[in-house]
């Protein structure tokens, strides 16, 4: 709405627009401070502003705001197993905690095991980078002195007479070697393009085994 007289010039109708001042957003200043209402090219810095010590910008918008949300808390009770499965939920999984004393045979003293199923991430299984990320929060909220086993589930929807299963893989400091395979001699093999491979033996020539289609 302009504030200048019917008979302005064109030049100080130009000026007006050249300084005049946008208009607000339809946001207040709470909603800034909201993490489930904050514009998401502004969550890196509400992420900052609420000490949020874990953060990838390529996690679902919803992770990322569930993770802000849920920080303060989670600073109020880090170092507790309680801390580690309030950041846990945040990136939409379920956990099941099992201390050294709950095992049968109890298990090494001061440890505890840690059994997650992490839903898909927008479609797609979780990622190794998405999985890292939850082992780094673990490692970050839990009792310092405290060691654990990581174990995942993958969480499966399926449509009506179609399978699903979960594999659980075991995550634990270990280092591995290489080892080549063994050389595998195929100068007897035989190749026949109407019929498949044969294996004969070398010396005789004779046929050993059944043709395999190729």
């Amino acid at each position: 709405m302009s504030v200048l007289p019917p008979n302005a010039s064109p030049q100080m109708r130009a000026l007006e627009q050249a300084v005049a001042v946008p208009p607000l957003p339809d946001r207040t200043i709470r909603d800034y401070w909201d993490p489930y209402r904050c514009p998401e090219y502004l969550l890196p810095w509400l992420a900052w502003s609420f000490s949020v010590d874990n953060w990838d910008a390529g996690w679902p918008i919803a992770v990322r705001r569930a993770v802000i949300a849920s920080s303060i808390e989670i600073h109020r009770r880090k170092g507790t197993l309680a801390a580690v499965e309030q950041a846990i939920s945040a990136f939409g999984a379920a956990i099941a905690i099992r201390e050294w004393w709950q095992s049968d045979p109890p298990a090494e003293r001061g440890t505890f095991n840690v059994v997650l199923s992490l839903a898909a991430v927008d479609g797609a299984p979780p990622s190794e980078e998405y999985l890292t990320s939850v082992i780094r929060e673990i490692e970050r909220t839990k009792p310092l002195s405290r060691h654990f086993t990581f174990t995942q589930g993958l969480e499966a929807k399926a449509a009506p007479a179609m399978a699903m299963a979960a594999r659980p893989v075991a995550y634990a400091r270990l280092r591995f070697s290489a080892v080549s395979a063994p050389e595998i001699d195929l100068s007897n093999v035989l190749s026949d393009p109407d019929s498949g491979a044969f294996l004969t033996d070398p010396d005789s020539g004779q046929l050993l085994t059944a043709p395999v289609p190729v």
